[in-house]
């Protein structure tokens, strides 16, 4: 199976070896992924623009899409 981890511009995602990712869905770019959160079946989380930071402890639903707007600000999360 490959990996849903995918490079964009250099930046590969890092993802907790605690957090379960549900397969298929990519992950691009500049995301970091907390310690015990999940991401669910379907979900993108596209950090070709600005970063995505998922806090501890996160749940991404089946199907979300997480992008932030270029040039404006990055999308965090908050640990629990």
């Amino acid at each position: 199976m490959t990996s849903p981890l995918h490079p964009f511009r250099g930046q590969l995602p890092i993802v907790n070896e605690s957090a379960p990712l549900s397969r298929p869905l990519p992950v691009i770019g500049d995301v970091h992924v907390g310690a015990e959160s999940s991401i669910w079946y379907g979900a993108v989380l596209r950090g070709d623009v600005q970063p995505i930071r998922v806090g501890a402890r996160t749940s991404i639903q089946d199907n979300s899409v997480v992008h932030a707007t270029s040039g404006l600000s990055p999308c965090t999360s908050a640990a629990t």
